[in-house]
């Protein structure tokens, strides 16, 4: 939808991308603390506020959890505008 832009952020509200209108592709680098998890999810809306997550949500992803178990990377987690749709879709 025209003036919506995909974001991602984490179960503690956290933004860690927000995408301009038209991205198709979303994506940001997380490293949640050694030994812990955290649950991210994507969502098209038109307010990308911080803290999160957006109040006007068209669509929003499946959670997704990343557990930390001692490795101290990072891990690349991106969303794709039109699978977020299709989930959404199927639902109704």
């Amino acid at each position: 939808p025209q003036g919506h832009r995909l974001s991602i952020y984490d179960d503690l509200g956290r933004r860690y991308a927000a995408c301009w209108p038209g991205a198709v592709t979303c994506q940001a680098s997380v490293a949640p603390p050694t030994n812990s998890s955290r649950s991210y999810r994507a969502y098209v809306s038109t307010d990308v506020p911080t803290p999160g997550p957006p109040a006007d949500i068209a669509a929003a992803s499946n959670i997704t959890v990343v557990t930390n178990v001692g490795y101290t990377g990072t891990i690349a987690v991106s969303a794709d505008r039109t699978q977020v749709w299709k989930r959404t879709a199927q639902r109704s």
